[in-house]
Order: structure tokens, then C-alpha cells, then sequence
């Protein structure tokens, strides 16, 4: 089992970002299969504002079944 986090941010300058697919997107093209998927929020706080958290983006951890995927070098 491999468990990955795909964060997505949205940002005022740069729109919407996302990263942490590719690695979803190889194991399943390789014969992996999506077990679950958890949604979340990524929360911070600001610099010397220790009374609030702000919300700064969304995260999904997926679980991907990668057992019966061939262990070779090529698919490292």
C-alpha cells in the first residue's frame, strides 16, 4: 500500500496549483487501484498570530493498492 497527499492551493497571484498527482496518476496507469480517498484542509498559522488558524488549501490522501505492480527497476 502507498499513501500519498495531493495538496491544492489557491492563490490570488497565481490561481489554482495542485501537486502530488503524478505519482497517483503512474501507480494507477501501472495497475495500481485507489483503496480510499480522505479529503482534508491545510491549515496554517500567521506569522505572530498564535490565536488563529487560517485555511490555505485542501489536501486528498489516496491510498493505491501497488501490490500487483512489477517491483523491476524500470517501474521504480
Amino acid at each position: 500500500m502507498k499513501e500519498m497527499i495531493i495538496n491544492m492551493l489557491i492563490n490570488a497571484k497565481e490561481g489554482f496549483t495542485y501537486n502530488g498527482h503524478e505519482e497517483v496518476n503512474s501507480l494507477i496507469k501501472c495497475g495500481g487501484k485507489v483503496i480510499s480517498i480522505e479529503p482534508g484542509l491545510l491549515m496554517r498559522k500567521q506569522d505572530g498570530d498564535n490565536d488563529y488558524l487560517y485555511i490555505s488549501g485542501f489536501s486528498v490522501k489516496v491510498i493505491v493498492d501497488d501490490s500487483c505492480i512489477d517491483k523491476s527497476p524500470e517501474t521504480a
